[in-house]
């Protein structure tokens, strides 16, 4: 009897370890298909593609230039006696900048000067003689010889002055070659005194742009070293270049006294300010072999890849939408690095 409930107790035994067995197989079998279904389920946000306000530019590279560039000659043939300045210097107006030595009006100027001392001797005897005798040289004489002495003194100062080469106005000299002891002719170019005063930029861009284009519009000049010059377009070339069908436009830069003529940079045209256009954050963009994209969600709540064409990146680190995607897609904006194309996932609300 004993014997029999041992082998009793030992059939049940061995039962429920076999259904142990096997449920401990069936549970193991189940956990991967678990865990790939949590992971296709993974639970993203998304947020609408919008327009946005994106200024539209044009972009060209542009020099500086000075609208008042004055080219300074030789009034007379002689030697260069002094260079006062050098070449690049900033000069102010009437600042003496050569001397010229000129032997045929040194003795023009011996002349008129013996003429306009021997005027002014006469009339201090005129004057004197009417203090003493009053009336005895007649008004109109006095007054004639006032005015020689007047005209003597012009013409010496005015032949004087050949001698001496100014600068007409506030600015810049431009390279000159002359050093004390070159000889000149009366013509010959000495040097250019550029003016800073309301400085321009001027550069060129397609013609594409023409009917865009407009006067008063904003620009910003950008140097490589990292300085911004703001102005407004000034002046829109009336004719295409003949080579290139290019536009010439130049832009009165705001006062910038420190920036020199002829320094390069590159320039920036607002041409629409108030353009509308279909952008997204950069942070949202992917790119492959194939080009660039974002994640977006079918109607199967499957992710998808939505390819588009981009357009410039502006300064708030949006990309412009050109060709490829439409308003109101939904673009997934979480677990981006989480994402394939074809995976299930679930839409936070």
């Amino acid at each position: 009897m004993r014997l029999r409930r041992l082998w009793g107790w030992l059939i049940v035994l061995l039962i429920v370890s076999g259904l142990a067995v096997l449920s401990y197989r069936h549970l193991m079998e189940r956990k991967p298909s678990t865990v790939a279904t949590q992971k296709s389920q993974l639970t993203v946000t998304t947020l609408p593609l919008q327009y946005h306000l994106i200024p539209q530019t044009v972009s060209a590279y542009a020099t500086t230039m000075s609208p008042t560039s004055i080219q300074l000659l030789a009034a007379t043939s002689g030697v260069i006696k002094k260079v006062w300045v050098h070449s690049g210097q900033q000069v102010d107006k009437g600042q003496l900048l050569f001397t010229i030595h000129s032997s045929d009006l040194n003795a023009q100027l011996n002349k008129l000067k013996a003429q306009w001392l021997t005027d002014k001797r006469k009339l201090t005897l005129d004057r004197k003689v009417n203090r003493q005798v009053p009336g005895t040289v007649p008004k109109y004489d006095m007054f004639t010889q006032r005015m020689l002495v007047v005209q003597d003194r012009a013409a010496y100062k005015a032949a004087k002055s050949l001698q001496q080469v100014k600068s007409p106005v506030k600015g810049r000299l431009s390279e000159t070659l002359l050093a004390a002891g070159s000889v000149v002719n009366t013509g010959d170019i000495l040097t250019d005194v550029i003016s800073q005063k309301g400085l321009r930029v001027r550069y060129q861009i397609a013609d594409i742009y023409a009917d865009a284009v407009k006067l008063g519009q904003a620009v910003t000049f950008s140097l490589q070293n990292g300085k911004h010059y703001t102005g407004k377009v000034s002046y829109i070339a009336p004719l295409y270049n003949a080579h290139d069908y290019s536009l010439t436009l130049r832009a009165k830069l705001d006062p910038a006294d420190a920036l020199p003529p002829n320094v390069f940079g590159q320039v920036k045209q607002v041409i629409q300010p108030r353009y509308r256009s279909l952008a997204i954050s950069q942070k949202l963009v992917q790119v492959d072999a194939r080009g660039f994209y974002v994640f977006s969600i079918d109607p199967h709540q499957k992710v998808v890849k939505r390819y588009f064409t981009p357009g410039a990146v502006t300064a708030r680190g949006l990309i412009e939408v050109r060709k490829g995607l439409t308003e109101n897609l939904p673009i997934i904006n979480s677990d981006l690095s989480s994402l394939s194309a074809g995976q299930k996932v679930q839409v936070r609300s």
